[in-house]
């Protein structure tokens, strides 16, 4: 058998007041007086002048930020044309004026008098023929010269230390610049000459016979 005891109901504090406002407990305990401070001020919005918004000011920033990689551009490159004449037209490097002219004209008629000959022989290149050109190997001429071509046959000169040096006229600079004005030559025969290499006969019988001259 269970038994049930029911506690004494408890009243609530009585509220006593003061001379001085603040309010008093049963038990003389103050109670806080309810604060008299006013509220923080709202923030005043910002004034913006006209064609001018934060937002957009911000949209405008972001898009700055995405395109400023875009709005990189390149160094301005400054090219001295002069100079670049200057190794176009094989000059010195501080020639006049009228020297830079004067090549200008000059380069200016041989590229007219090769689109002529091109119009010319691609118009009528002629019958079919051969081309004889002749290469000079000189024993103390630079490596380079042994493989320029020449269209007329060499031919010997008093020169270098055995006297019998060989010279060409009429050099292929560019051969291939040389058939395309010549579309008529179908093949090419090479033929080769040496020089300077020992003393020939003739040589040899004229330094003999020069002590009986003198003598």
């Amino acid at each position: 058998m269970s038994t049930h005891y029911r506690l004494p109901r408890r009243t609530a504090p009585k509220l006593k007041g003061r001379s001085d406002g603040e309010l008093v407990g049963s038990r003389g305990h103050g109670l806080p007086k309810p604060s008299s401070a006013r509220p923080p001020p709202e923030p005043h919005p910002v004034e913006c002048s006209a064609g001018e918004n934060p937002e957009n000011d911000s949209q405008d920033g972001d898009d700055d930020y995405y395109r400023l990689p875009q709005a990189r551009h390149r160094p301005k490159t400054i090219i001295d044309w002069r100079s670049e004449l200057c190794r176009f037209l094989r000059l010195s490097h501080e020639p006049s004026d009228e020297d830079i002219l004067e090549a200008l004209e000059k380069t200016e008629e041989k590229l007219r008098d090769a689109e002529r000959l091109k119009s010319q022989f691609s118009a009528d290149p002629g019958p079919s023929r051969y081309q004889v050109v002749y290469t000079i190997g000189c024993r103390l001429a630079p490596a380079k010269d042994h493989e320029t071509l020449y269209l007329d046959t060499p031919w010997p000169v008093d020169s270098g230390p055995y006297h019998s040096h060989l010279r060409g006229s009429r050099a292929i600079t560019n051969l291939e610049l040389y058939l395309e004005r010549n579309q008529n030559v179908s093949f090419l025969v090479y033929r080769e000459y040496s020089c300077c290499y020992r003393t020939i006969k003739w040589q040899e019988n004229s330094d003999s016979q020069q002590p009986d001259a003198e003598e």
